[in-house]
């Protein structure tokens, strides 16, 4: 039998950060626990971890850089964001930059294994209490896309497949399934049929 995965774990919050650990060792061996973007650079080098869980709101350092800190350095390293936000859009649009799930501190520990289990799979996940507070009604509020989503829809509807649009785009096909998979969650559609009907009924949806 092979040893166990590796997680690395940046809280701000100490006791946070040791309860993580603390649900996190179910499924895996925790490297390090940090508190700062600093030292999770340092500790992502030294320990190549198999998962990195990640608050959004450390101090030094944007769920933006350390996806592209993370692309850069270590690619094949899962990114788990935690939130303790009652909104978290935001964070919801780092895992379409390439995050690998996101789960709300109001879910309980079961929540953070199923994202680490589906991360080490390769599958995206977002927490049910992180898709209820994103989830909107499409007639009500919009489908509030990001610009980027947008682009992959446009190229989705031409027929175009993940690795050609991360081609055109300049993004690894990882990034493009993930934009694709939170894109069908955010205007409830299964395939790309679906798609094209939201889209004709809803013109505004690509503005």
């Amino acid at each position: 039998m092979g040893l166990p995965p590796a997680i690395v774990i940046a809280d701000p919050n100490r006791l946070v950060g040791e309860c993580l650990s603390w649900a996190a060792s179910r499924r895996a061996t925790v490297a390090a626990l940090v508190s700062t973007g600093v030292d999770l650079i340092a500790a992502v080098k030294q320990h190549k971890p198999s998962v990195l869980i990640a608050d959004t709101a450390l101090p030094d350092l944007t769920e933006s850089e350390l996806l592209g800190f993370m692309q850069r350095e270590a690619p094949s390293t899962a990114v788990i964001f935690v939130s303790g936000a009652v909104w978290i859009g935001e964070a919801q649009d780092a895992v379409c930059e390439g995050a690998s799930a996101l789960v709300s501190k109001s879910s309980d520990a079961r929540e953070l294994v199923k994202a680490i289990d589906e991360a080490l799979a390769g599958r995206r996940y977002v927490a049910a209490t992180a898709k209820d507070s994103r989830r909107r009604s499409p007639d009500a509020c919009g489908f509030h896309l990001t610009a980027r989503q947008k682009q992959v829809v446009r190229y989705l509807l031409k027929g175009h497949k993940a690795k050609e649009i991360a081609k055109i785009l300049d993004l690894s096909t990882r990034t493009v399934e993930s934009h694709k998979y939170n894109i069908m969650q955010i205007l409830q559609v299964h395939n790309g049929q679906e798609l094209r009907g939201v889209v004709l009924r809803h013109a505004d949806v690509l503005r």
